[in-house]
């Protein structure tokens, strides 16, 4: 649809801001031969392409907008024809949900799609992937995307998939990372675990897991949590360790292993899955280390799902050290619980932090039973300790 909707032709409005230049018959031929491809795509897309610009004649000559009711592409063209840079951008949310990012820059555009040297940027106004395009698709030998967790992919991009022999997944920070093969699935095949102390990103296998472990995904069942419970997440390693809490009568909390900076992932939360309505059935004792996967932007058709450790993987289990973060109420909550997709674990919860975090300090999550309207919060939040 790129293509169709910046070639000129039927069904489209266009409005001239520059003097018209006749075209040769050679011109006007490459210019009506995209007009069956326009009407197409117009129809396709359900709304008529308006065009403002420059004009040489029938056809666009020079900079240019092509708006729809769901997008807008700035590009500029030679007699009709889009040369480049091409941006477009998503004006829809619906259709945004679908879109790779809400705006793309591209060096050019052919009729497969967009393609050349690619800039994603969000609406935020952060940039989510650097790289190349091919048909309209992530498509290069090195590319970079940035997650909503503040973790990398960077590596090979083949048709809009990540993955190649040789791919990292870069951990928030940019210290530790995973290293190895993701298949064409996008999925991680086989991964070794590195740590820089300096940045410089030498190839050092990681001194917290086990040397040589090979990484793979490893999402949790209903009765697993992960076939490997006992090798830790490495990132989590150098950000975070366990010890006795300083709340009264809390057993195990979480603290900062090094000075964190604010807006951080530094820990996971996994555990087997289960649906929520079970979960809303069972006692709380059996919620202790229970809490609810998808919320808000990131509701899918598996919304209702939760993550629980039952007691009999809690003595063996510590592949992932979220579910030791205790309860504070604020002002005294450092971090924050977070949906996240780790190339390990799947989807699960992560946390962040709020505010820097002193090395040696616990961290403390509002487990928002405060907010509770369809069941009474546990025994243990009505009593609980608090923070003076």
């Amino acid at each position: 649809g790129v293509w169709a909707l910046l070639t000129a032709g039927p069904g489209t409005r266009e409005t001239a801001d520059a003097p018209a230049v006749a075209l040769d018959s050679t011109e006007n031929a490459r210019a009506a031969a995209h007009e069956a491809s326009l009407e197409f795509a117009i129809d396709d897309l359900g709304n008529t392409a308006v065009f403002t610009g420059q004009m040489s004649g029938e056809w666009r000559n020079g900079a240019g907008r092509v708006t729809t009711s769901t997008v807008t592409v700035d590009a500029v063209w030679s007699r009709g024809v889009p040369t480049g840079p091409i941006t477009w951008t998503c004006t829809d949310s619906e259709a945004e949900e679908s879109a790779i990012a809400s705006t793309v820059t591209c060096e050019g555009v052919t009729p497969d799609g967009l393609c050349g040297a690619a800039t994603e940027v969000d609406d935020d106004g952060d940039v989510r992937f650097t790289g190349g395009y091919a048909a309209g698709a992530r498509h290069c030998d090195h590319g970079v995307e940035t997650l909503p967790c503040g973790a990398q992919l960077s590596g090979r991009w083949v048709q809009g998939v990540f993955c190649g022999p040789d791919n990292r997944y870069i951990y928030p920070g940019g210290r530790t990372w995973l290293q190895g093969t993701w298949d064409a699935e996008g999925q991680m095949l086989a991964a070794q675990a590195y740590f820089s102390d300096d940045g410089n990103r030498d190839v050092v296998p990681h001194a917290d897991v086990p040397r040589g472990h090979v990484f793979s995904l490893d999402q949790s069942d209903a009765a697993e949590p992960s076939s490997a419970p006992t090798v830790g997440d490495p990132h989590e390693r150098t950000c975070t360790y366990p010890a006795a809490s300083e709340l009264p009568n809390s057993g195990s909390g979480l603290f900062a292993r090094v000075a964190l900076p604010a807006g951080m992932v530094v820990a996971y939360y996994n555990g087997v899955r289960l649906p929520v309505e079970v979960a809303n059935e069972r006692s709380w004792d059996e919620n202790a280390y229970t809490i609810s996967l998808y919320s808000g932007e990131h509701e899918t058709d598996d919304d209702g799902m939760a993550l629980d450790l039952p007691s009999a993987h809690l003595p063996r289990y510590c592949a992932t050290f979220g579910h030791l973060v205790n309860h504070a109420d604020p002002p005294h909550t450092n971090v924050e619980f977070e949906y996240c997709v780790h190339p390990r674990f799947g989807e699960i919860k992560c946390l962040r932090t709020l505010v820097d975090i002193a090395q040696g300090s616990e961290l403390y999550a509002d487990y928002g039973y405060g907010e509770f309207r369809e069941r009474t919060p546990p025994p243990w939040f009505q009593e609980r300790a608090t923070l003076k």
